[in-house]
């Protein structure tokens, strides 16, 4: 049988999970916020982020430095670029679907980016909680999730801001990181740390023999680079990991359970988080 022959109830039913969370994000919101031209519900946030992404539409470079905010001496742009940057690119790849007019393709893409972000992440909460505890579990989570109102109102079409997408991402890297545990294969793999040569053999042994473990752990990196591309608050995706962390080392500790791969399944997903956005951060404090 093929993956959706056997899946096909599954796909079905996330499916149109994901249509009734769309439908209620973007419905009755579409009219309102186009109606008289474009307006958002999201306050100062939405329109910022709309000025961001008309620059970057009409220049091609993001906007790092702006002489408005604290005026008049100016400071840094404290949103990173990743979700601007992503409508931008999307509405001028459907400007030629609007007549070539690549303003009213940009902030159709850029009202719904809200609804759409907030409805895909019924996936990664169905598969969070499958791996957690069930798939039942896990949709009924993905459907609560949908008709959640603190969570619709964060993504509802005319709040054009970041959260809804931040959130895909969090949970998406949760899952990874999670991913990565359960495929672990448990094992004592360095008996001696006063001996460098143990230590490198047991870490390659422990690389070699966790392959799906380590991916697992890069993907989720990989998610949590894109929040700290996005929201400059990602150090709290990485202190839940890390809270998780090191209460897992201690209870590793009483009951005399090897830390190691646990240990390099975090380091692994933090570091490559870091490392992907440092270019970012990096440039940012450069630009005077």
């Amino acid at each position: 049988n093929t993956w959706m022959g056997q899946h096909w109830k599954t796909f079905a039913i996330l499916m149109a999970i994901f249509c009734l969370a769309f439908f209620a994000r973007s419905f009755y919101g579409l009219e309102p916020s186009t109606e008289d031209g474009f307006i958002l519900s999201g306050g100062s946030d939405s329109y910022y982020h709309h000025a961001v992404i008309t620059q970057a539409d009409d220049t091609g470079l993001h906007r790092f430095w702006d002489n408005m905010l604290n005026y008049p001496v100016g400071t840094r742009n404290p949103r990173p670029p990743l979700y601007d940057w992503s409508v931008s690119l999307m509405g001028m790849g459907l400007s030629p679907f609007f007549d070539g007019d690549t303003f009213t393709s940009t902030f159709y893409v850029f009202i719904f980016s809200t609804a759409f972000w907030g409805a895909l992440t019924i996936f990664p909460v169905y598969y969070l909680g499958k791996e957690a505890f069930g798939k039942k579990a896990g949709m009924i989570s993905a459907f609560l999730l949908a008709m959640l109102p603190g969570h619709i109102q964060r993504s509802v079409l005319t709040n054009a801001d970041h959260d809804a997408i931040t959130l895909f991402f969090i949970v998406t890297a949760f899952f990874f990181f999670l991913k990565a545990l359960k495929v672990m294969k448990p094992k004592e793999w360095i008996n001696s740390w006063f001996k460098p040569k143990e230590v490198l053999s047991g870490a390659r042994s422990f690389v070699v023999s966790n392959k799906s473990s380590v991916l697992y752990a890069l993907l989720s990196g990989i998610s949590l680079a894109g929040v700290a591309l996005i929201w400059q608050g990602f150090a709290y995706a990485i202190v839940l990991i890390a809270v998780y962390f090191f209460v897992q080392i201690l209870i590793n500790r009483f009951r005399n359970v090897d830390s190691f791969g646990i240990s390099v399944i975090f380091i692994i997903s933090v570091g490559t988080g870091l490392l992907l956005a440092f270019p970012y951060y990096y440039l940012s404090i450069q630009i005077p």
